[in-house]
């Protein structure tokens, strides 16, 4: 949810969002989301996770704390998975989940 309302919090006028997955080998999903808003600039790219920091945000008047990619990258990893991110100034940036498929032992045959 915290990638899908940053897009839209982050959008351009007139601008859109797209979200997409796709199933990476036979072992995870990845979900994206990306739009034309904020774009990140290669020298800020490492804080980009960084909790509180709000990047350029801090002189725009969009609402947050800055905690939530934190927290969904802390949530994600617990569950074996990872958040990234992709982002070119002057185009927008996507960011994506990857969680691993659950596991499932098999049936013990010698069960009744």
């Amino acid at each position: 949810m915290n990638l899908l309302t940053n897009a839209i919090k982050d959008n351009t006028p007139g601008g859109e969002v797209r979200v997409g997955n796709h199933v990476v080998g036979r072992t995870s999903l990845q979900i994206s989301v990306t739009g034309a808003g904020m774009r990140i600039a290669k020298e800020r790219r490492a804080q980009v996770f960084e909790p509180f920091n709000r990047l350029r945000s801090e002189s725009l008047t969009i609402e947050g704390t800055a905690i939530g990619l934190a927290t969904a990258r802390r949530l994600a990893r617990a569950m074996g998975g990872e958040v990234g991110f992709e982002s070119e100034v002057g185009k927008g940036s996507s960011f994506s989940v990857e969680l691993r498929f659950a596991t499932v032992a098999a049936a013990d045959s010698q069960m009744i």
